[in-house]
């Protein structure tokens, strides 16, 4: 389908999971958990600026609304999510 290709993938306590640079993903926890994300620098400088601009402005801002909507937020995000997977498949575009 135009180059798409997707993957569900459940992990369990002590899994790993690699994503490359700029690889569209969304997670959900089945249960209560906690997770650990490190991030590599890439090569070029176009990235490095958007991953210090996701770091500092988006995920300060998301956090932020974590804290003060809790569910109602998390259940927005998840219907956020799948919409946009939705129109970028519809469209054949690779996110």
């Amino acid at each position: 389908m135009n180059g798409i290709e997707g993957y569900e993938v459940f992990l369990e306590h002590g899994d790993t999971l690699f994503m490359p640079t700029g690889m569209w993903h969304w997670m959900k926890y089945l249960d209560g958990s906690f997770s650990l994300s490190l991030r590599a620098w890439d090569a070029s400088w176009s990235r490095k600026a958007q991953s210090l601009y996701n770091l500092a402005v988006k995920g300060g801002v998301d956090s932020m609304l974590k804290m003060a909507f809790k569910s109602n937020y998390a259940q927005y995000r998840e219907k956020l999510a799948v919409k946009r997977a939705e129109r970028a498949f519809a469209k054949g575009e690779p996110r």
